[in-house]
């Protein structure tokens, strides 16, 4: 892919050619230096008032975000080149990418003879700071005729906006800007990935698609053509991607999607971007609003706003609503419970043994072709019966952690039976998901003093766990509880009697002791409980 595929917004026809070998000066350079080097509270008016100054008889409109310089089609050229001030910044491309990035001007002042359509215009460009520590961009275009052609030009120029393609536009910082990588990423999303009942997908997707659709028929029945929908459940159970393959299905079905990564920002409190977020909905319907993990986005202080814009006071006809959670039980009821806000609820739980049987099948279909990797018949079953309680995300690092630990070996001219090293990653995600909990095995506080923990009986029981029958098992050591201590000579309690002394009761069969070095550090200190 070309710099210019990759950073479409960033390059400028412009044409050097056409400049005469005599040295060129732009009129408008002079006063425009004259007006940035002075505290003008009005710039882009005073640098409008010197080019009606400079070129009389020309009509002049202001605009500023419209890329005229970028039509396809116009011929640009400098009017006079040593007087463009610009930026230069340095635009990295990814790590894998052949070359390391590219040069961008930033056009800080510039002035440019345009032409499009036969008619000939001229363009100026500043930058400046205005109330605060931030930048802003004005763009001018005169004529010499009435306004008639500018407002064509301006037109043109701003439909192109809606055209641009291969990009997504996100709102984040207060602002909505198109990313070129999200809509590269979304492209890599397929259904046939997405290992979940055919039923539960056919029914999401008809949700959503025959929403867009049905158009004439809420205006039949006068109702509000509005759209709310809500995936829910356990983290890593599929709700990414599947919200990646519905953006990407309107997307090329014509309906935009906008994803909203954020309602914080330094220039705008959240009650504003919320409204900026549901204004630029209203603008693009039909479209798809897309809210991840939307009860970190909701809090007490901007709740009544989203509301209120949800409910459309102002029309949100043709606009629905995704929003995903981990977290369904934090969401306020007004969001969860209340039908007319989001119709439908789709639970992405932990996958079945159906649904477990059908990822081990979809992996053994990828690998089916694989020298390396033998994938019998028999390790899908082995693979559905041992994982109850895992995620498919889990699931995907059990495929992917064996699978790059096999492709290793054979690399080093090691073989490893790739059944084996399967289920050597359950067993360590078993460990993971049903290992001893904080409370029982990691560090303990108590007045500011560490204590180590066991918990033997916890331990003994998830080693015999009848789930991981039928997996090969590997020797494990027998674990003989620590023998209990009392407070010594140096008034150095134990950590069971530091418990006792905050009021926290222990199990009967928790049995605690310092650290060796740790009663060093302690005595050293004189320090005492």
């Amino acid at each position: 892919m070309s710099a210019a595929e990759l950073y479409p917004d960033a390059f400028v026809k412009i044409s050097l050619d056409e400049i005469e070998i005599e040295k060129q000066r732009d009129p408008a350079a002079e006063p425009w230096h004259h007006i940035g080097s002075a505290a003008y509270k009005g710039t882009e008016i005073s640098l409008l008032h010197a080019l009606k100054t400079q070129y009389p008889g020309h009509v002049a409109m202001l605009t500023r975000n419209i890329n005229v310089l970028g039509m396809p089609g116009a011929q640009v050229r400098p009017i006079a080149q040593d007087d463009l001030i610009t930026n230069i910044v340095f635009a990295s491309f990814p790590r894998r990418s052949e070359r390391a990035g590219l040069l961008l001007s930033r056009i800080q002042f510039g002035g440019f003879h345009l032409n499009y359509k036969d008619h000939d215009y001229l363009v100026y460009i500043i930058e400046y700071q205005k109330d605060g520590p931030w930048d802003f961009f004005q763009q001018y275009v005169l004529h010499k005729e009435s306004g008639t052609p500018i407002y064509e030009l301006l037109y043109d120029a701003g439909a192109i906006l809606r055209k641009i393609n291969s990009s997504v536009l996100v709102f984040e910082q207060g602002f909505w800007f198109r990313d070129g990588l999200l809509w590269r990423e979304l492209q890599d999303a397929d259904w046939e990935d997405i290992i979940l009942e055919e039923d539960f997908k056919d029914n999401l997707r008809q949700d959503v698609y025959n929403f867009f659709e049905s158009e004439r028929m809420y205006q039949q029945y006068k109702l509000p053509w509005k759209r709310g929908i809500i995936l829910y459940g356990p983290p890593g159970d599929g709700k990414t991607v599947t919200l990646k393959a519905l953006m990407k299905d309107c997307d090329m079905l014509g309906y935009i999607p906008l994803y909203v990564k954020s309602f914080k920002s330094r220039f705008f409190n959240e009650e504003e971007c919320i409204a900026k977020v549901f204004q630029q909905a209203r603008l693009q319907a039909p479209c798809l609003v897309v809210f991840e993990d939307v009860d970190s986005l909701i809090n007490s202080e901007n709740r009544s706003v989203f509301l209120n814009q949800l409910d459309g006071i102002a029309g949100s006809e043709g606009v629905a609503v995704l929003a995903t959670t981990n977290h369904f039980d934090r969401l306020d009821e007004g969001i969860a419970d209340r039908p007319s806000r989001f119709d439908r609820k789709f639970l992405f739980d932990d996958p079945e043994r159906h649904a477990r049987l059908m990822y081990a099948r979809y992996w053994q279909n990828k690998l089916k072709n694989s020298d390396n990797v033998k994938f019998p018949d028999e390790l899908t079953i082995s693979v559905a019966d041992n994982t109850e309680g895992f995620s498919f995300a889990y699931l995907k690092e059990v495929f992917v952690s064996a699978l790059t630990a096999a492709l290793k070996a054979h690399e080093h001219g090691r073989d490893i039976s790739f059944p084996d090293q399967i289920h050597r990653e359950i067993r360590k995600l078993r460990e993971q998901i049903d290992g001893p909990s904080r409370d029982d095995s990691a560090p303990r506080y108590y007045k500011g003093y560490t204590t180590g923990a066991w918990l033997t009986s916890r331990r003994q029981a998830q080693a015999a766990r009848p789930k991981n029958a039928g997996l090969p098992t590997e020797p494990r050591g027998v674990i003989e509880p620590p023998k209990p201590r009392v407070p010594d000579e140096d008034g150095i309690f134990t950590a069971t009697a530091s418990a006792q002394n905050e009021g926290i009761m222990l199990p009967p069969e928790v049995q605690m002791q310092y650290d060796e070095d740790f009663r060093d550090f302690v005595k050293s200190r004189n320090l005492r409980l």
